[in-house]
């Protein structure tokens, strides 16, 4: 690989490079990172320790665009992600020439944390240096890329979404960027299919269309399917369900309850097709829902109620599964099978998850419970009291 010294950019000489796919190195700064089809990254400093003791084995896409592409590119992601990246806010080393990242943003964001504080192996070794000094140390000629030279705004966008997915994307993100870039391929060309966009992305036109029949789902759906299951969120597959219910004809409002009913019930996939393929078939005979039979008011009530009902016996069961799992952790601390090495307890797992526990009911659980139930129990409000103080304790 060549050495790419930020004062000579004469290296990059127009006249003898061609089209194509180039790997050599530029310094980091010169990269451009603009929205991306991921937009969820994970495990930065894990990351950023792995690159540090071992380098970067993968260089990162770079797309190098001149004063007239770099305008026409902007252009277009601009229109595809309802942005307004401007040139005038880009780094040039030259004011010519711009360095857009197309794929490896986790990477480059890892890059960017070595060289901001250091990697943690530097830090041990030398102490907190100044910026850049650990990053210099394991990479003096600069950052790897595969640098893309001379391609169109277009097919370079083409090659940003097929090159991320190689690595997962959360599916509801997925969605939403292939449905952006079909639309504007579509909008430039009123013959394009989508096969023809499936095939260029590496993907089935399934999935495809799937993807775009998701978009279509209200907005509140969309959002909480972007959510893991922990945070309250539905699996991607369980929002494709409603899909088909969507396109069954029923309205937003009942699309929202049923997201809400498999939110709320735990459902697996297969459960949640039984549910869906029953009710349209009921819709494709002309029957009504029981929901549908009543009245606009004692539909709504009963909904809250069958919602209730779900919570309470997920509550239960998921509470008592809790605590027969911890006594059967317990058990084996009481025969041997388990002592202080072999703890299941430390620093990180799952000591973390019960802190995250503990913050949720300290934060939320505590206050909602006080309100239903603290005025109207004396002995609910003493072991509220009790838990809070157990909390703290903890906290400390």
């Amino acid at each position: 690989m060549k050495r790419l010294d930020e004062n000579q950019f004469s290296l990059f000489d127009k006249k003898k490079r061609e089209t194509g796919v180039e790997i050599t190195k530029i310094p980091l700064s010169w990269i451009n990172v603009l929205t991306q089809p991921r937009q969820t990254f994970d495990e930065i400093e894990e990351l950023a320790g792995n690159i540090a003791a071992h380098g970067l084995f993968n260089p990162v896409g770079v797309a190098e665009f001149n004063g007239i592409e770099i305008e026409e590119y902007l252009e277009t992601i601009n229109s595809i992600w309802k942005t307004d990246f401007q040139k005038k806010n880009l780094f040039s080393p030259n004011t010519q020439d711009f360095y857009i990242l197309i794929d490896g943003e986790r990477r480059t964001q890892a890059m960017k944390l070595i060289q901001k504080v250091g990697c943690v192996e530097c830090i041990e070794k030398f102490g907190i240096e100044k910026p850049g000094v650990c990053f210099n140390r394991h990479f003096p000629n600069g950052t790897p890329v595969s640098l893309i030279i001379g391609y169109s705004p277009e097919k370079i966008l083409k090659r940003q979404f097929s090159e991320n997915i190689h690595r997962p994307v959360p599916p509801a993100e997925e969605a939403e960027a292939y449905r952006n870039l079909f639309c504007f391929l579509k909008k430039r060309n009123k013959n394009y299919t989508i096969t023809e966009f499936a095939h260029e992305m590496g993907r089935s036109s399934q999935s495809i269309s799937q993807a775009l029949a998701f978009c279509e789902l209200p907005v509140l759906i969309q959002e909480t399917a972007k959510k893991p299951p922990k945070d309250g969120g539905i699996p991607y597959g369980i929002a494709l369900q409603l899909t088909r219910l969507q396109k069954a004809g029923i309205s937003e409002e009942d699309l929202i309850w049923w997201g809400t009913r498999a939110m709320v019930g735990g459902y697996k996939l297969k459960k949640m097709k039984q549910l869906v393929s029953t009710r349209i078939i009921e819709i494709n005979s002309g029957q009504k829902s029981l929901f549908k039979i009543m009245g606009t008011e004692q539909e709504k009530v009963q909904k809250k109620a069958l919602i209730k009902r779900t919570v309470e016996k997920e509550i239960i069961v998921e509470i008592w599964s809790y605590i027969s799992y911890f006594r059967r952790v317990l058990g084996l601390f009481e025969n041997g099978n388990l002592g202080l090495e072999t703890s299941p307890f430390s620093e990180t797992s799952p000591r973390r998850v019960y802190q995250e526990l503990i913050k949720l009911m300290h934060d939320q659980l505590f206050g909602h419970m006080e309100k239903i139930l603290g005025k109207n129990s004396e002995t609910t409000e003493r072991i509220l009291c009790q838990a809070r103080d157990m909390v703290e304790k903890f906290e400390k």
